[in-house]
């Protein structure tokens, strides 16, 4: 009876949505104006764009890395800039920030997401200090592998899109979790959180502590994964999937296609 009378209080609001490109700085401007007009104030702003990547560095046209920026960092910043003022007035505020375990550590292969994950982990780093005296809270978070169709969207050397799922994005954490972490760092108010498994956390530390060993490690690795892999993507009517070597993974539905061989990753 306490718990439904203390529900009874709790003002809700009905679900409105704005959608906009996250690319465009003039549609963001409109759109920060209509997320105003809607209930005046913004109290949580969770900022959870983003595009991934694959490809060789000395092979990706300067394009795709400017692409992957405008996503996963020009677009978050002027949309936190563009509500920040109306934070500040009421000091009070949250922005979050869903950065990545890249954000932190650099994996070959990846060089335009981890730069981009990179960026947004300094600016808001920054902007944490700098909102501090107006009550607003800066949360940072970074994930390892999720559930996601994100590698299967990602970008790859010419642009084109990557349609494959990786096996470490099948095996990652479900998205129901890592919004429930988000939601409960939100709760408590965390600066920074670090939402992977003990590997990739590890490497954190030892990029820092023994870096000579994480560049090594990471030499080795982009060694590895440039050798030639037999990968077949079966696409039967109902879901596609990834048969690589002994490894099997659900994909997303598509309709039936032929039996096509895909390049070596990545």
């Amino acid at each position: 009876m306490r718990l439904a009378s203390v529900l009874a209080q709790v003002q809700t609001h009905k679900p409105y949505t704005v959608t906009f490109d996250l690319t465009d700085p003039g549609a963001i401007v409109g759109a920060a104006a209509e997320i105003l007009q809607c209930f005046g104030y913004v109290d949580v702003l969770i900022n959870n764009a983003g595009i991934s990547y694959r490809g060789t560095i000395v092979d990706t046209s300067l394009d795709v890395d400017r692409r992957v920026m405008e996503t996963n960092y020009f677009g978050p910043v002027a949309l936190t800039k563009a509500l920040l003022p109306s934070m500040i007035r009421r000091r009070q505020g949250h922005v979050v920030a869903i950065s990545s375990i890249q954000g932190k550590i650099s994996v070959p292969f990846r060089s335009a997401y981890a730069a981009s994950k990179h960026a947004t982990q300094a600016f808001f780093d920054c902007l944490r200090a700098e909102v501090e005296r107006h009550d607003i809270e800066v949360t940072v978070v970074s994930p390892g592998y999720i559930q996601t169709s994100l590698s299967l969207n990602a970008v790859t050397a010419d642009g084109s899109k990557y349609g494959v799922m990786d096996e470490t994005t099948a095996q990652g954490r479900s998205p129901s979790q890592v919004a429930r972490d988000v939601l409960a760092a939100v709760g408590k108010k965390k600066k920074d959180v670090v939402l992977a498994d003990v590997a990739p956390s590890l490497a954190v530390y030892l990029r820092t502590l023994a870096p000579r060993l994480f560049f090594s490690l990471m030499a080795s690795r982009a060694r590895k994964e440039r050798k030639p892999k037999r990968c077949y993507v079966l696409e039967p009517p109902i879901r596609t999937w990834l048969v690589s070597g002994d490894s099997f993974c659900s994909a997303a539905p598509r309709w039936p296609q032929l039996v096509r061989l895909q390049p070596p990753h990545p």
